[in-house]
């Protein structure tokens, strides 16, 4: 067997396997108590946020779509680099 193959299986290999890192780095963040749009908004107001800025912070950030979406959203985002 050349190197060649080995890389390429090796490479082809890869893939599930950071799928299925960033799979369980997502969930595992989803699954952390408290809710980000809280913590996010109290700390940048300086006092617990409004439902109604809640609400407009939940649809800007994307955290009112489904769970599917919000994956690809932040895998396309991770594969640029920005994991936050």
């Amino acid at each position: 067997m050349s190197v060649r193959a080995i890389i390429l299986r090796r490479l082809v290999a890869l893939v599930p396997l950071w799928i299925g890192i960033t799979l369980v780095a997502f969930v595992i963040g989803h699954l952390a108590p408290g809710d980000p749009g809280n913590a996010i908004l109290g700390e940048r107001l300086g006092r617990p946020p409004s439902p109604h800025e809640l609400h407009q912070f939940d649809h800007a950030a994307g955290f009112d779509r489904s769970l599917v979406l919000q994956y690809f959203s932040w895998l396309a985002d991770a594969a640029r680099g920005n994991l936050g």
